[in-house]
């Protein structure tokens, strides 16, 4: 009854505080072996009232967990010179015990009974320590009848044999019903459980259905050998699944592979146009899978394969050749024992087909009196090609000329200025002539435009150049500029300039640097002749001298303007020496050459420094080109108006 308060409540009057509460909330088990009673017996106590308490608490404790505890509940042993069902007292407790805990075995507890009164084997003369409790051997061999009925509370499930099974290739292994295979003695069939080993054998699948039946297949169909697997069933343990036993069996599962097919023969080839060749042959196997076959292009050798047709095949047709080749062809058969050996060898030639038109025709001109004609090629086989031509849009073509093969060019001349002309193209070989290409149509320019004259330079900084021209032809479609640091070239080129522009400014030169420039007329493709080069050499950097030098003979010197700030952003004072008495302007250009401020300036003193205020609040942000200027002289900056 104290042990009984222990498990209870955790504390007890004998031995004070153990847990906080019910004990086995702190100490959960699975299995309790419960011997217990030998004190009271010896005290003259025989009911099995505190042993019920015990059985109780374990109850409790299994409602509220939700998790089984089994119980191995023992007939306590005998006193010491007792000899097993001699002592009145052990027998009338033990008679007891068994009655109260076979009346919770048939409510449904978990208990298991134990003789270790009389079934322990214990010598009571000789393995008592005292009058109730073991020496050192009576405990060994109690320990020996706990763990031999922990052992035997649930017997191992017991498996049958299962027939090992083989197959040929492609046939199916018979599905394995396993309830026909196990018994036990605490479950039916339906209860165990089965696994197999390995999982995932190396050549054959294996699963397990809900109605334990076994399928099997093989994971790869040209695969021929054995595969042994183990079979293993658990029981459920009876209440805990730790004391589940196992039992199983192993199971060879074999696949044979079929002989090799015979050879076919009587292969022969024919050519049936420009790209197919049909075989036949003759089909001398009953057990083939496929038949494979192989071509050569280059002799009678060097096979590869092409193709693989279905069994029983014995023809098939080859639309995969080159026009005009001769091919060369054998066949063989195959299952999964192997290959048969080739058939004969055959060969044919397919047929020269007409050529592909060509296609993509263009005509462009740079002159009066010829075209220039280009195609695509789309013909591996042609001899050359026609080039029809006709005066207008498309009427009374004639032929003017045929190139050789593989030639997509092709330049016309002698023609006449102001003329629309068609042209179209086709090719040709010994089979015939393909289709014609869309036709091409072109005008002859009447005349190439006038070159500019009078180029000449506007302006002139250390890192810019404006330039002017004349244009005394009315008909260009733009101007090309061209520039370069040698006056032999490379030039780099400035393409269309509009037609109506006479003026252009070049930014992002080299200061002190010679440039040289040439301009002509365009007018559609047609070009006119370069002007003369125009030499112009880039200004100094004038890099913000620290002082305005004094000029020679009443003249700018090139470096004795200044600009401060610059960038600006509403006025700049501007700082130059000028000689007395002079006219002298201000000019301010965009970098496109647009004068967009100008205004006269009178000096006042002779060769003294003069700073005049510019107002640039009315201008747009960006690049400006300023000048100052009389008849005779020039000076300029650049300066940069910034945004407010």
């Amino acid at each position: 009854d104290q042990l009984a308060e222990i498990m209870l409540t955790g504390t007890s009057t004998h031995t004070g505080y153990v847990t906080p509460g019910a004990y086995l909330n702190y100490f959960p088990a699975d299995i309790i072996l419960l011997h217990i009673g030998t004190n009271d017996v010896l005290a003259g106590d025989y009911n099995s009232d505190g042993a019920a308490l015990i059985l109780d608490a374990i109850k409790d404790h299994e409602l509220a967990s939700g998790e089984p505890i089994l119980v191995f509940l023992a007939k306590i042993i005998s006193c010491e010179d007792n000899p097993c069902n001699t002592h009145a007292g052990t027998i009338a407790y033990n008679n007891n015990l068994v009655a109260m805990a076979q009346a919770r075995i048939n409510n449904g507890d978990h208990i298991v009974l134990v003789d270790m009164e009389c079934g322990a084997a214990i010598n009571y003369f000789t393995d008592l320590a005292d009058q109730v409790h073991p020496n050192q051997t009576g405990y060994e061999k109690m320990a020996d009848k706990w763990f031999e009925a922990i052992h035997q509370y649930n017997n191992a499930p017991v498996v049958a044999n299962i027939p090992d099974q083989s197959v040929n290739m492609f046939e199916s292994f018979n599905p394995l019903i396993l309830d026909n295979f196990v018994t036990d003695l605490e479950n039916i069939p339906q209860e165990i459980s089965w696994e197999v080993m390995p999982q995932n054998p190396e050549h054959i699948n294996i699963s397990i259905d809900d109605d334990r039946i076994v399928h099997v297949t093989v994971k790869d169909s040209s695969w021929c050998g054995t595969d042994t697997v183990e079979f293993i069933a658990t029981d459920r343990g009876r209440v805990l699944i730790q004391l589940q036993k196992s039992a199983s069996t192993t199971v060879t599962f074999t696949v044979s592979k079929p002989d090799p097919p015979a050879a076919p023969s009587e292969l022969s080839a024919t050519a049936a146009s420009t790209n197919t060749i049909e075989l036949s042959w003759q089909d001398n196997a009953v057990n083939e899978d496929s038949f494979e076959i192989y071509r050569s292009a280059v002799s009678d050798d060097h096979y590869a394969l092409i193709h693989i047709v279905s069994a029983d095949a014995d023809n098939w047709t080859d639309t995969s050749c080159a026009e005009n080749t001769k091919y060369y062809y054998r066949v063989r058969a195959y299952n999964l024992g192997g290959y048969s050996s080739y058939s004969n060898k055959a060969n044919a030639v397919t047929y020269l087909g007409i050529p592909a038109p060509p296609a993509e025709l263009s005509a462009f001109t740079d002159s009066v009196s010829s075209v220039f004609l280009a195609w695509k090629d789309n013909s591996a086989n042609e001899e050359g090609f026609e080039i029809e031509r006709s005066v207008g849009e498309g009427e009374g073509f004639v032929l003017v000329y045929t190139t050789a093969m593989d030639i997509t060019a092709y330049t016309d001349t002698g023609l006449l200025e102001n003329v629309t002309y068609s042209y179209r193209i086709r090719a040709l070989n010994a089979a015939g002539t393909s289709a014609y290409s869309e036709p091409a149509v072109i005008i002859i320019p009447y005349r190439i435009p006038d070159a500019p004259v009078n180029l000449r330079e506007l302006l002139v900084t250390h890192q810019s150049v404006m330039l002017a021209w004349d244009n005394p032809s009315q008909d260009e479609t733009c101007f090309e500029l061209q520039y370069s640091v040698t006056e032999e070239g490379p030039f780099d080129t400035i393409p269309d300039i509009g037609p109506d522009v006479f003026t252009y400014v070049i930014n992002g030169l080299s200061p002190d640097t010679y440039y040289y420039f040439r301009i002509r007329a365009l007018r559609d493709t047609l070009k006119s002749p370069f002007t003369a080069v125009l030499t112009v050499k880039t200004l100094v950097d004038p890099n913000l001298p620290s002082d305005i030098s004094d000029t020679e003979n009443g003249t700018f010197m090139r470096n004795s303007l200044v600009v401060y700030p610059n960038p600006v952003k509403e006025k700049a004072v501007l700082s130059f020496s000028l000689s007395p008495g002079n006219q002298y302007q201000i000019r301010l250009y965009d970098m496109q050459g647009g004068l967009v401020h100008t205004q006269p300036v009178i000096p006042v003193s002779e060769k003294e420094k003069t700073l005049w205020e510019l107002d640039t609040s009315a201008l747009m942000p960006g690049i400006y080109m300023l000048v100052l200027s009389t008849q005779d002289e020039t000076l300029s900056k650049q300066i940069v108006i910034e945004g407010r």
